[in-house]
Parts: C-alpha cells; sequence; structure tokens
C-alpha cells in the first residue's frame, strides 16, 4: 500500500479518476480540490441506494477524498501540482553592446609605417572594431622613396587594392607586370607571388585585408 506521505502528483490525478468514476452516476465530480454535482443522479443511482450499494460507494468517496486532499495540502506545502508549477524562467546570455558606426575623418588622419618601407599607412579603425578580422587602409607613397621591388607572397586570407590616385606598377605570377591606374583595382589571391616595381610620387590606394595581422615570406622570383 502505498503510504501518505509518498503521494506525489500522478496518486493526485489517479485519485480525482477514482472519485469520477465511483460517483459516475450519483452526478458528483470534482476538479482540482472543488466538489460539485454536474448533473441529478440517474435513475441507475436510486438503483443503487435499493440495493445498499450506494452506502460503499460514499464510503469510499470519502476515502478517496481524504487521499485528495492530503494530496492537495502535501502539494501545496511542499511540492507545486501540476496545474500550479510554473515554467522556470528561461536564461537569457548577457545582451551584447549595441553595433556602433567607426568614423575616420581626413582632418584627424595619422599616417604611419607599415609593411612596405616606401609607403606609409592611414588606418581606417576596422582592425580594432572587428578584433582583428580585418583591416582597411590608405596607403600613399613615401616622398623620397623608390619600390624595392623585392618579390614576396602574403600569408593571409583576402587582400584587395584600389588605386586612389596616381599609378603603380606590380609583377604578379601567371599574369606578368600590371599597371594600375586612378580608378583601377586588383584582388590578389592568397599566397600569389608579387611585387611592386613602380609608382607615382602622388600614389593613394585603398587596402583591404583579412587578418590584420598577417606574415609575409620574401622570394627569389615571383
Amino acid at each position: 500500500m502505498v503510504k501518505s506521505s509518498e503521494i506525489r502528483v500522478t496518486d493526485h490525478f489517479q485519485a480525482i479518476h477514482s472519485f469520477n468514476r465511483v460517483n459516475r452516476f450519483t452526478g458528483w465530480r470534482i476538479a482540482g480540490s472543488v466538489i460539485s454535482r454536474v448533473q441529478p443522479p440517474s435513475d441507475y443511482a436510486g438503483l443503487l441506494c435499493k440495493r445498499g450499494v450506494a452506502a460503499p460507494l460514499a464510503l469510499q468517496s470519502g476515502r478517496i477524498m481524504k487521499r485528495i486532499r492530503y494530496a492537495n495540502d502535501h502539494l501545496t506545502n511542499g511540492e507545486p501540482s501540476m496545474s500550479t508549477a510554473q515554467a522556470p524562467t528561461p536564461q537569457h546570455p548577457a545582451a551584447s553592446p549595441a553595433p556602433q558606426a567607426i568614423i575616420s575623418r581626413l582632418k584627424d588622419a595619422t599616417f604611419d609605417g607599415g609593411l612596405r618601407a616606401f609607403f606609409e599607412y592611414r588606418d581606417l579603425g576596422v582592425s580594432q572594431a572587428t578584433a582583428g578580422a580585418y583591416s582597411v587602409h590608405v596607403i600613399r607613397a613615401l616622398d623620397g622613396h623608390e619600390a624595392s621591388g623585392v618579390p614576396h607572397l602574403h600569408q593571409l586570407d583576402f587582400q584587395f587594392v584600389y588605386v586612389l590616385q596616381g599609378w603603380v606598377e606590380f609583377e604578379y605570377e601567371q599574369t606578368g607586370v600590371v599597371r594600375l591606374e586612378r580608378g583601377d583595382s586588383v584582388y590578389q589571391p592568397p599566397g600569389i607571388r608579387h611585387r611592386e616595381i613602380a609608382h607615382s610620387a602622388d600614389l593613394e590606394m585603398l587596402e583591404v585585408v583579412a587578418p590584420a595581422t598577417f606574415s609575409t615570406a620574401t622570394l627569389e622570383h615571383v
């Protein structure tokens, strides 16, 4: 026999089902902890009374109600019933900071040294904004310096160059010497052998690379 202290949610609903089953002829039903007569007793209930069966049914219903009341008290005080249990509050991750536009103004621009000694570079702030995933910068010719012409390759994922003004000459494997002027561009595949041959004194280029930091290997030839 199940002890009263072992009653759980399933016992609670089984007890309610038993009460409703044994009283299906008397018209009494239970919903939750509320007992009510939802319909008048049927003729069969009167027959049960004549045969002395109604009393045992009532006695059995009383025992069932004791179990139901105990279950209600037990579940309310210690274990929430299925009808009153609340779903756990979903845990949401901390909100990410709102996206912020990165503005780089020419009046505040500074040019610094970079990968090539004969060029200087203006960082447009993309590297910091993308945690080093990308870098976008303006490259311009450094006064009094000529291209070294040393063959090399870059170990990166992406490199794109767009000429803003002036001109520049590159040599690429499989392609040869290419002269790029204002409005021209070149996509340099990762690891392609190339070199800078010459450029104009007023050269300015926009370069996009990914990632922002990468290694360069010098070569004997293109």
